[in-house]
This record gives C-alpha cells, structure tokens and sequence, in this order.
C-alpha cells in the first residue's frame, strides 16, 4: 500500500484530464477555460499531496519478544523493546494508525507510524496496538 497507492492514484485519476481532452476533440483553449476541468485538477492535486503525506511516512513494524523490527522497505532497524515508551492509535483515521514513540532517536526518528493488519473489532483499540503495550510496558 505505501507505495502502490501514492503511484497508482495520480497516474490513474490523474490521466482522466488529459484523455478528456483528447477524447473530446474540443481545442486545448477551450477545455483549459472550462471550470470543471481546473477544479478536477485542484482536486486532484490536494488528494495527491494528502494521499502521499499520510502513505510514504508509513513503515513496516515487527516485533519478537526483545526488539521491534522498523522498515522501510529499503533499511531496516532494530529497537529494543525498552526504548519504547508510548503505543498510540489514531481514533480520527480509518483505517486506524498506530504509533510507536521511543525514548531516542532512531534512523526513523522518536516516532514511527505504522498501518496494522486488517482485523475485526468492534470499535475498541486495534489488538496490535493493545499487544504491542503489554509486551512493552509503555502507555
């Protein structure tokens, strides 16, 4: 999803203005004075920007019993479950996204947000998020 979307999404809603105007067959001048073609193109520019400012600061988040296990998809690092200090969930957002806070820097930062694994529950907090407090201890 973090990077399938944020390409997929401006390449595919992104194409339907220029095939308009193709498919149309009315002069480029005509088609840049028509309204609804400017306010599908500032549409589609505040959804790119929000679509790939909420998607490509996502990381990817394992853990074991000693470490929390932070990609990228290009590096990956180790935390030890003792740098944690904080497991949060956005209750704003669906889907849900959990943060992790740790006590120093990482190569991520203090925070990383990351998008758990589809599971039902009925509007309590995410199980990984709750799982991921009692291994750590944080609040």
């Amino acid at each position: 999803m973090k990077y399938v979307v944020p390409i997929v999404w401006p390449v595919g809603f992104g194409s339907v203005p220029v095939v308009s105007l193709i498919a149309c067959g009315d002069s480029w001048s005509t088609s840049f004075t028509s309204w609804r073609w400017w306010l599908f193109v500032i549409a589609w520019l505040v959804g790119t920007s929000l679509l790939v400012s909420i998607a490509l600061p996502l990381k990817r988040v394992q853990v074991d019993r000693e470490a929390l296990y932070i990609s990228n998809y290009l590096h990956e690092v180790r935390v030890p479950l003792p740098q944690v200090i904080a497991v949060s969930e956005n209750y704003s957002w669906r889907p849900r996204f959990v943060t992790v806070e740790f006590r120093e820097n990482t190569r991520f930062g203090r925070r990383v947000r990351f998008l758990p694994l589809f599971r039902t529950y009925r509007g309590q907090e995410h199980p990984v998020a709750a799982e991921l407090r009692s291994l750590t201890g944080a609040s």
